[in-house]
């Protein structure tokens, strides 16, 4: 039975033999495991194409509100800085403190 020095801890000394037994098996045990199953990602039904435009970081609401008129839905601003979202039908925009910050294409 293997004694272990006074300066290692019980658990550090397992971790270390647990380690060598580890690497003395895997010394004639060479093996690789693949497989060569396809991977299937689902894709959105939608037309992705960007066939219009959405307006972009640093435009002001009157801006946008302007080029792409008033949106369906306009929620308040919460928390600080304070973040607004206006839902339009084919997108999504997010502002900070009156700018846009993001937008996103709606599902």
């Amino acid at each position: 039975m293997a004694t272990r020095p006074n300066n290692i801890n019980k658990t550090t000394f397992f971790l270390i033999t647990l380690l060598a037994s580890c690497l003395a098996y895997s010394e004639g045990h060479q093996e690789v495991l693949t497989t060569s199953e396809p991977v299937m990602i689902p894709l959105i039904d939608k037309d992705m194409s960007a066939d219009f435009f959405m307006p972009v970081r640093g435009d002001s609401e009157s801006s946008v509100e302007d080029e792409f008129g008033p949106p369906f839905n306009m929620h308040k601003a919460k928390g600080k800085p304070p973040i607004s979202r206006w839902d339009y039908e084919k997108f999504t925009v997010y502002f900070e403190s009156g700018i846009v910050i993001h937008s996103v294409l709606r599902r």
